[in-house]
């Protein structure tokens, strides 16, 4: 196996996230008054909704400039969406599909 023009860190994945998810929700009244990290739940903790994860989803494909990611596979389970992510699933999932 080669080296990869562009290796992604898992802790440098999940910084990514928080700063891109910091950047939409924050002059939103989400109630959460803690840290955005690894744990932090999309739907429970920030309150985004449906169409916030296709946001998301769009913010990555542009900060990575790729839109191969297979993001139904993150958000669907067995033919139905998932009822919510935290951040270290969607940063592992980024990290798989980012470095294959």
């Amino acid at each position: 196996m080669g080296e990869r023009a562009h290796a992604y860190d898992k802790d440098a994945i999940l910084q990514d996230l928080v700063h891109i998810l910091e950047g939409m929700i924050g002059d939103w009244e989400t109630g959460f008054t803690g840290r955005i990290g690894p744990d932090t739940l999309l739907v429970s903790d920030l309150g985004l909704e449906s169409i916030d994860v296709v946001g998301l989803v769009v913010a990555l494909e542009e900060h990575y400039q790729r839109q191969d990611i297979p993001f139904v596979q993150l958000v669907m389970v067995d033919g139905r969406y998932v009822e919510d992510l935290s951040l270290r699933q969607i940063g592992e999932f980024l990290h798989q599909h980012l470095n294959a």
